[in-house]
């Protein structure tokens, strides 16, 4: 089915969504929201095999894919606003948000602010705070940017994103690297002043709140090898939610997206159809907390 992108404003700033239809659907949209050095375009897969089950919406936020840069001192709220507005450009009322990445702290809080308005919702690699290491590895990054070490940057890019211990297995992990490598080599003026400027929100941001959770069933999930969110950090995301589900994809790494595609997709399907986990291979055993269910005390 042909699509097209959609421009909306706000404070000045003009940012993008794309909608694939299926009116045949009684599904809530699944709305997949886009990190870094990713646009509208690289979800075109994931959206289409999606699409066979609901209706999908791809969301570029303000300063990210196609939308303008976005300076730093914008927060979350106003990124989750933005979400708001395309919704109800579309007239709808309720969603199941994926978000990856630079993308989950994106659909993290718009479901703190408008939980009315969340079915669902997916996080594909996730930290309630940035660690004091990798805070300084962005900041290098950002000065080797600004320093037009362009080479070098590209390099510290593919080190924070991609496992570099070659003994754990990651699918496709050369293919997704070379493609990697490319498109940040390649990356428009706008679109490294976009890198720039995100990384800087995101290290200068207060650690999420997790002390009053959207009461949502949340799964939060990244790949085994991930050494940007680490699992364990995923992991205690999770278990301090409301309605967390955990679990990682195996033979992947942050970029389990694309590393292991069907994997995620048929995830992301069976959580947002309310289908059970325990089916779907390539993933490990799937972990509940639920702060509803009552405590058992041993006698």
């Amino acid at each position: 089915m042909e699509t097209q992108n959609v421009e909306l404003c706000i404070d000045g700033f003009r940012y993008f969504y794309r909608v694939y239809p299926n009116p045949e659907s009684n599904f809530a949209p699944f709305v997949l929201i886009s990190g870094s050095f990713q646009s509208i375009e690289t979800w075109k897969k994931h959206a289409e095999w999606l699409n066979q089950f609901a209706p999908v919406i791809v969301f570029d936020a303000p300063g990210v894919g196609l939308s303008d840069p976005l300076p730093a001192h914008y927060g979350l709220d106003f990124l989750a606003n933005s979400l708001l507005k395309v919704l109800e450009m579309e007239g709808v009322s309720l969603v199941n948000l994926l978000g990856v990445s630079y993308g989950t702290v994106v659909a993290y809080s718009f479901a703190r602010l408008y939980p009315h308005k969340v079915n669902r919702m997916i996080l594909s690699g996730i930290m309630a705070e940035i660690p004091t290491d990798q805070a300084e590895n962005i900041q290098k990054s950002i000065a080797l940017l600004q320093e037009g070490k362009k080479g070098d940057f590209v390099d510290s890019v593919l080190q924070f994103l991609i496992c570099q211990d070659e003994q754990k297995p990651v699918a496709k992990r050369r293919s997704v690297k070379r493609v990697l490598k490319s498109t940040v080599s390649k990356a428009a003026t706008d679109d490294l002043k976009k890198y720039e400027q995100n990384m800087l929100r995101s290290i200068m941001l207060s650690p999420l709140d997790l002390t009053d959770s959207p009461d949502v069933p949340t799964l939060v999930f990244t790949g085994e090898h991930d050494t940007c969110t680490a699992p364990r950090r995923c992991l205690e995301f999770a278990e301090a939610l409301s309605k967390g589900i955990y679990t990682t994809v195996q033979d992947a790494d942050h970029l389990s997206h694309y590393e292991q595609f069907l994997t995620v997709v048929g995830l992301a399907a069976d959580f947002f159809l309310e289908l059970p986990l325990e089916a779907l291979e390539g993933c490990t055993p799937v972990e509940y907390f639920d702060k509803h269910l009552p405590i058992e005390i041993a006698a």
